[in-house]
């Protein structure tokens, strides 16, 4: 797929495109954070191809989040990250992970604090309400199961087929790639859903 040009979007350089990146926070199954990694590249960078001015929004949560965080720097995109509750660095509780937020969040482009003076369900809910109501598209470490907590994947799935958004589904359970709308899902190459997904919406 082409290069999109502003013409064929009818947009410029100045609009926004946001990608939001979400998912679990547990990947230490074998080979789940590598697989993880390995796709979130990927898609950004496909991303970046056809969309230069985009950006990324994250809640900077230890697992997908922060994966997808670093992806983002490694590409050059920039990123607003998501602060849910004024202490929340105290949910890093060992040195790589509190190193690794440390880090995203120092270079984040823009930072969105919360009013939340500690950690409670409500903030993480509205966190994740934020990255999914700022995102235009979204990517998201999910293992299928539709079930979890306030504020984790599966309430941000099941809000995005709410609203109707598109995402790129990573799933780690079948190691594969799918695009989801409206709850229905179909699987193919990440170049392939790219091309699909951004060609229905610039259409």
């Amino acid at each position: 797929m082409k290069q999109i040009k502003q013409q064929n979007l009818k947009m410029n350089q100045q609009a926004k495109f946001i990608v939001g990146g979400i998912g679990h926070r547990d990947l230490t199954k074998a080979g789940e954070a590598l697989f993880v990694t390995f796709c979130f590249y990927e898609i950004i960078n496909e991303l970046i191809k056809q969309i230069p001015w985009i950006r990324g929004v994250s809640a900077l949560a230890q697992g997908a989040d922060t994966i997808f965080s670093e992806c983002a720097r490694q590409l050059s995109m920039p990123l607003e990250v998501i602060t849910p509750f004024r202490s929340f660095e105290t949910d890093f509780t060992d040195l790589e992970h509190h190193t690794r937020y440390r880090q995203a969040r120092s270079t984040a482009a823009i930072e969105t604090s919360l009013p939340f003076d500690r950690r409670c369900s409500a903030a993480y809910k509205r966190s994740m309400e934020l990255v999914v109501f700022k995102s235009n598209l979204l990517m998201a470490a999910w293992d299928g199961q539709c079930i979890g907590s306030i504020g984790g994947t599966w309430d941000a799935i099941a809000l995005c087929d709410k609203l109707g958004k598109n995402i790129l589904h990573v799933d780690m359970v079948k190691r594969s790639t799918f695009l989801r709308r409206s709850g229905a899902s179909t699987e193919g190459r990440p170049r392939d859903l790219i091309s699909d997904v951004l060609g229905s919406m610039f259409q």
